[in-house]
């Protein structure tokens, strides 16, 4: 899977009626993802997941093209579907980000993707949800960084 994305922000308006310029979360993200996916039953798979992203801040000024970066990302997991019961994926793996800015160089680490749903009646649904990705902190900051966004619910 191949996709290309252009995100561009608005000024917002501020309490005080002055406008807040967001320029510097501009960007543009291009990624391509090949999964391979192996049924060991109908209702249960395995999978293998590898990924490569290049995320461009085009704006030239201030800080934030320090943020442009391409990242490799690989995910074992598996999916399970119980009809009426279960359901959900669960991945872990690895990710690499390099930043040409020797400020930040390379950030790496596991990374976590998962989302299991419980069906315990036909009225009530219980879902989980845990992530662990590298993402880029541009607004608000003087110095913009990547951070470990961990995420549960």
């Amino acid at each position: 899977m191949a996709d290309h994305a252009e995100f561009r922000f608005s000024p917002v308006p501020l309490l005080d009626g002055t406008l807040r310029d967001q320029q510097n979360r501009n960007r543009e993200v291009s990624r391509l993802t090949a999964q391979f996916e192996y049924a060991r039953t109908p209702s249960a798979s395995l999978f293998v997941q590898a990924g490569y992203t290049d995320i461009i801040f085009p704006r030239r000024h201030g800080s934030a093209s320090r943020l442009n970066s391409k990242a490799v990302c690989t995910l074992v997991g598996a999916n399970v579907d119980l009809a009426g019961r279960a359901r959900g994926t669960v991945g872990f793996g690895y990710s690499i980000r390099d930043y040409p800015s020797s400020l930040l160089g390379r950030v790496q680490g596991i990374v976590i993707e998962g989302r299991v749903e419980l069906f315990p009646s036909e009225r009530l649904t219980i879902t989980t949800n845990a992530q662990r990705t590298i993402e880029d902190s541009t607004s608000g900051n003087l110095d913009p960084r990547p951070f470990w966004d961990n995420r549960a619910s």
